[in-house]
């Protein structure tokens, strides 16, 4: 599964010591690119669970330096 996630571009995927659960991390630019990243991401069929949050950098809000 990894090999394979390794392969979406716009992905970055880290397994878990007991390799049970994978933390995958995905960058896209666009909504559009995101939607469908996770038509992909649900197209495999060894995943048996996904869960997605979502994070975005607030640049109002980012400290200074």
């Amino acid at each position: 599964m990894l090999e394979r996630l390794s392969e979406l571009k716009e992905c970055e995927s880290i397994p878990s010591q007991n390799k049970d659960i994978i933390v995958l991390i995905t960058d896209t630019q666009t909504i559009e690119a995101e939607k469908e990243l996770e038509k992909e991401l649900e197209a495999l069929e060894d995943i048996s669970h996904l869960s997605l949050v979502a994070g975005f950098a607030d640049e109002i809000n980012k400290p200074q330096v």
